[in-house]
């Protein structure tokens, strides 16, 4: 099974923007394209073939998210 190693691009781009929810383990927005970004490139680099749907990112509007690492630190600290 190959896989695309996205630590080092996070790693990376880290500083510059949250790649991942704060209270949750999925990823922003920025996160996803960033992630994207690199299993296409890798996919293209192992001969993919190219074409087919292009998909976009676009910003919808602003929610409050209560994620699995916040329902858990809201049980672990009864708040």
């Amino acid at each position: 099974i190959i896989t695309t190693d996205l630590l080092a691009p996070f790693i990376g781009e880290r500083d510059n923007q949250p790649l991942f929810f704060k209270w949750d383990h999925h990823w922003t927005p920025a996160g996803a394209k960033l992630a994207a970004k690199n299993v296409a490139e890798q996919l293209k680099q192992r001969g993919a073939p190219q074409g087919g749907k292009t998909f976009s990112i676009t910003e919808g509007k602003k929610v409050t998210i209560s994620g699995s690492l916040a329902s858990v630190y809201k049980k672990i600290c009864k708040v």
